[in-house]
């Protein structure tokens, strides 16, 4: 049977793993309609920007999982002075974790609204 530490620490991974997911399709499910059709841009650079675009999205959400997961862990293990330092360092995490989507769904936008 798991200890109680084992099922905080599967849940935790649980609910930001479902965090992340849930995110990801709210950042990226509303799209800018065009208001410049006569503006085109190259179909090679927007293909290569957007791959890499994508390289750095993913990359990035792999980070805060791995920093959330490490952060969860950390919390459940330390002791009352150690959660007090977990928690100051949470909100920069939420904060990044913020720009990242944030700054994804602008360059995404404005590709969008170029025609790309």
């Amino acid at each position: 049977m798991l200890s109680k530490k084992s099922i905080k620490v599967i849940s935790i991974i649980m609910m930001v793993v479902m965090l992340l997911v849930a995110m990801g399709n709210v950042a990226f499910a509303y799209t800018i309609p065009s208001a410049n059709k006569d503006v085109s841009i190259n179909s090679d650079v927007t293909g290569g920007l957007s791959t890499i675009l994508g390289i750095m999205q993913w990359v990035g959400y792999a980070a805060a999982v791995v920093v959330a997961m490490y952060l969860g862990i950390t919390y459940i293990t330390k002791s009352p002075e150690g959660k007090a330092e977990i928690k100051k360092q949470l909100p920069l995490f939420i904060g990044g974790i913020a720009i990242l989507v944030f700054a994804s769904a602008i360059v995404t936008a404005i590709k969008t609204n170029l025609g790309g």
